[in-house]
């Protein structure tokens, strides 16, 4: 659903509803480009992708649905990523200067 680019043929009123389609081809084409400055910029264009799916798609749709299954999964992920770099900017601050090596250059201050 959400790897291309909505079909106007199939859907003619997306483009009266969606002011700025988005999808994951699209996306994927602002990655290789290097259009994006920053994650956030690429978590915007997501979030629009979902919000456009939430404002198009019936409450019992299909759409809706796997727009919520992806939305889900991409908070998730998200999530653990964040995590995982906070776990180890702590890491690398409570090792001190240096990042943790010893006398002799070794990771734990092996002589």
């Amino acid at each position: 659903i959400f790897l291309e680019p909505v079909d106007p043929q199939a859907y003619p009123d997306y483009r009266v509803r969606i002011a700025r389609p988005m999808d994951l081809r699209t996306m994927q084409g602002k990655v290789d480009a290097r259009g994006y400055a920053s994650f956030g910029e690429f978590e915007a264009d997501f979030r629009l992708m979902i919000n456009n799916c939430y404002r198009f798609n019936p409450r019992q749709s299909f759409g809706r649905a796997a727009g919520a299954a992806l939305d889900s999964y991409f908070t998730s992920v998200v999530g653990r990523a964040s995590a995982a770099a906070a776990a180890a900017a702590a890491a690398a601050a409570a090792a001190g200067p240096g990042g943790g090596a010893g006398r002799s250059g070794e990771v734990g201050g092996a002589a």
